[in-house]
């Protein structure tokens, strides 16, 4: 650690330090759940708010250690839906020849910068892969409930494209997905 840090900083970075078996344990304990030990940490889902910040900073910090919650109708659906699409997303890749288990992620915090954390929505683990452990981001878009996803793609303004049958992303995804700047740079964080 720097020596410059306050005395205060560096006790609150002593005390994020975290080994293999608290990180697990960490996860285990925040699966379904915002829990206190997301406080004093970075969180992916912040990452974008944190970049873009040039004044305040007090109380925008204050913001982030006493956050209420926050709800909406499309937060309610993607909550609703997601089991749902991780599930579905499991049965793809069978029916593929890919079989692959889906477990739900709690709060996966970095050994090498503790202050760091992502929630994904869910651990994939391919034991027929060299690297077996992946994460799943899942967004489940309340526009488009009752449409395919070729059908989806089909709008100008969806985040994927139809390419021979197959749905992708779009090649300049960060200026055409509905999605704001904040929810790619989420996503970059969890990765």
């Amino acid at each position: 650690m720097p020596d410059e840090i306050a005395a205060v900083e560096k006790a609150l970075l002593e005390k994020l330090c975290v080994d293999e078996e608290k990180i697990n344990d960490i996860e285990t304990k925040t699966r379904g759940q915002s829990n206190c030990e997301e406080k004093f940490r970075f969180t992916a889902s912040n990452f974008g708010l944190i970049s873009a910040r040039k004044r305040n900073h007090e109380s925008f910090v204050n913001s982030l250690l006493h956050s209420k919650p926050f709800s909406s109708r499309y937060t309610n659906h993607g909550i609703k839906y997601e089991p749902v699409a991780l599930e579905q997303y499991q049965k793809y890749m069978h029916s593929i020849r890919c079989p692959v288990n889906v477990l739900k992620s709690g709060l996966v915090v970095s050994i090498d910068a503790p202050y760091l954390g992502a929630s994904p929505d869910g651990k994939v683990i391919d034991s027929g892969c060299l690297m077996p452990f992946g994460l799943l981001e899942v967004k489940c878009p309340e526009t488009k409930f009752l449409v395919t996803p070729l059908d989806a793609c089909s709008d100008s303004n969806f985040f994927l494209e139809n390419q021979n049958g197959e749905q992708k992303l779009k090649g300049n995804h960060n200026k055409r997905i509905p999605f704001d700047d904040e929810y790619w740079k989420t996503l970059k964080g969890t990765l």
